[in-house]
Formats: structure tokens, C-alpha cells, sequence
């Protein structure tokens, strides 16, 4: 693609290269100044968790996303490796039928995790 060589001053133009459509839709809106829609949480806010239905270990993990603390972070703590915590976060965000670390730490904020029962083994 040729690019040209001035821009004229009365209109801005803006050069989109080889982004992907979703890309391309988002560096636009953006530089309208609209925002991305937000997408819904998975889990209604009002709704109690049940952090019975997570082992122990689970139950510390997500006591520990609650701190901000990053998977490098987390497997020190534990003792397991980065790729084994990730594994579990997924098994949490599976059993509490969460999308995201932010849900999480959401919910484990609101009531902490280690302070609800015993897990399984």
C-alpha cells in the first residue's frame, strides 16, 4: 500500500495497516472517543458463593488473586508452578462459573474464601 505523502490540513485521516476488523473497529472507536460496550459479569453480583466446592489449595489461590498477587507470585507461595496454578484458576473460574481473574478477586473481596469452610482434598 502507497502511502501519501502530505495529509491534507482540513480533514484528518487517520491509517488503519493490517489490523484485524475487531482491531481496527476498536482503534476507530477509541479515537472517536466511543468505548468498547462492557461485557456483563457471568455470575449476577447478587448471588452467594460457594467456596465449599473448592479444595483447600483452589481456596488459597483465590484467597491469593484477592491480594493482586500474579501467578509467579501465587506458585511461590504454594509451591507449584506457575502453569499449575493457572490450571487451577481454571478449575475455580469452571466450578464458580467465572470468566475472569477480575470476577474473582471481585468475589473473594466480598467475602474471603479461606474464611468459609473446608474444601475437599
Amino acid at each position: 500500500m502507497e502511502l501519501p505523502e502530505q495529509i491534507p490540513e482540513d480533514r484528518p485521516a487517520v491509517l488503519v495497516l493490517s489490523l484485524p476488523p475487531a482491531e481496527a473497529r476498536r482503534v476507530v472507536d477509541a479515537l472517536l472517543g466511543r468505548s468498547a460496550p462492557r461485557r456483563p459479569p457471568s455470575r449476577p453480583r447478587s448471588c452467594r458463593v460457594d467456596w465449599g466446592q473448592l479444595t483447600d489449595l483452589e481456596r488459597e489461590i483465590a484467597d491469593l488473586v484477592r491480594q493482586a498477587m500474579t501467578n509467579r507470585q501465587i506458585a511461590t507461595r504454594v509451591g507449584k508452578s506457575p502453569h499449575t496454578v493457572n490450571y487451577h484458576l481454571r478449575q475455580i473460574f469452571k466450578k464458580l462459573g467465572l470468566a475472569s481473574r477480575v470476577e474473582l478477586a471481585a468475589l473473594a473481596r466480598d467475602e474471603s474464601p479461606l474464611q468459609t469452610g473446608a474444601g475437599r482434598p
